[in-house]
């Protein structure tokens, strides 16, 4: 299968309860399936759900190894979390920016990943054999 991601938006929600940070995101997509060579029905309500769970959990993935890399291995904010930080908790800001990428080295993220098949193109669904 081809998979053409047509948009997708991203939430970043922090938390702070004084002590740690963490982060809520959600991350939602639409996409086009572009090609099919199988022999599942895309027009099959659990078939279409089925194929959406598994384009979130590849993506939950990907991100998931982006943010351990930039967590763990760089120990920077690519992502600019702090920024949502900020904006959020302008006061506990001016106390953390100081030090923000130990602190978002440390922040538990908690990813959720919505997917969405909106059109199908060409299906060249494949017999079973006999």
């Amino acid at each position: 299968m081809s998979i053409d991601i047509t948009r997708s938006s991203t939430e970043v929600e922090p938390q702070y309860d004084g002590d740690s940070v963490w982060f809520n995101v959600n991350i939602d997509l639409e996409g086009d399936l572009l090609e099919q060579q199988s022999a599942e029905n895309i027009l099959e309500r659990e078939v279409r759900k089925a194929i959406e769970e598994k384009i979130a959990g590849e993506v939950e993935e990907k991100v998931g190894i982006a943010l351990e890399k930039a967590q763990r291995e760089y120990g920077v904010d690519v992502f600019d979390f702090g920024v949502a930080f900020h904006q959020k908790y302008p006061g506990e800001w001016k106390e953390l920016k100081g030090h923000w990428d130990e602190v978002f080295s440390n922040a538990e993220v908690n990813l959720t990943v919505e997917a969405h098949l909106r059109r199908s193109g060409l299906q060249g669904r494949r017999t079973a054999e006999k």
